[in-house]
């Protein structure tokens, strides 16, 4: 426990500051805040209506913090801060991380959280499944069919140059469903006069995809 306690400290966890709030979002809660990509103070939220559960005070309000909705509007909300994020550096999965630190609460003598967690979940029905998997289909095999022309119209880098390596077949991995142009190695045209690029299609969530170098004038 003791080597577990020094690897978080070390990792950034700072002591005597909890890992966040549960929450309560007003209605007409602006969603798209609701990201961990910018740490805000508790006073930003504070002063769009954001209130700590059970009439709690923020302990803070300078305190950096982001919104963390992991059932969605429906479900419980935190502010969370730095040392949520420290958990999550040890094991990326957020249910890991929250379970980690609704447990110190607990062990603490807190409750339960005090939101309840959505139980239905309105799958879709085999039919819609089915005509969203065509379409896939369907993009995958258009798209797949416009990389190969356009590959077969590319020309050929010079053999042996130092832009041919360059040029090598590379696997890139992407969202799905996106094409991606990668940027030149470096803007120095080879012996043929060409620079040389490479375009990947991801055809499946997530997946690596061997690409096909091009050569554009």
């Amino acid at each position: 426990m003791a080597s577990t306690a020094l690897y978080l400290k070390d990792l950034g966890y700072v002591t005597g500051e909890d890992w966040g709030y549960e929450v309560i979002v007003p209605d007409g809660f602006d969603l798209l805040l609701a990201t961990r990509e910018t740490l805000r103070p508790v006073s930003f939220f504070a002063d769009k209506g954001v209130t700590r559960v059970a009439g709690r005070m923020f302990p803070d309000a300078d305190q950096q913090v982001f919104l963390y909705l992991p059932a969605g509007i429906s479900g419980p909300a935190f502010l969370m801060t730095r040392n949520y994020l420290v958990f999550k550096a040890h094991n990326f999965a957020d249910s890991y991380a929250l379970a980690v630190a609704h447990l110190t609460d607990r062990l603490k003598g807190a409750g339960p959280f005090i939101a309840s967690w959505p139980r239905k979940v309105a799958l879709p029905d085999a039919h819609s499944a089915s005509s969203s998997s065509r379409r896939s289909q369907s993009f995958v095999s258009m798209m797949a069919k416009s990389m190969a022309a356009l590959a077969r119209s590319a020309s050929a880098p010079t053999p042996g140059s130092r832009r041919a390596s360059a040029c090598r077949r590379t696997a890139l991995l992407l969202p799905p469903r996106r094409i991606c142009w990668r940027k030149p190695l470096n803007s120095e045209p080879n012996a043929g006069g060409h620079r040389h690029d490479a375009i990947g299609l991801v055809i499946s969530p997530p997946c690596f995809v061997s690409s096909q170098p091009l050569c554009w004038p």
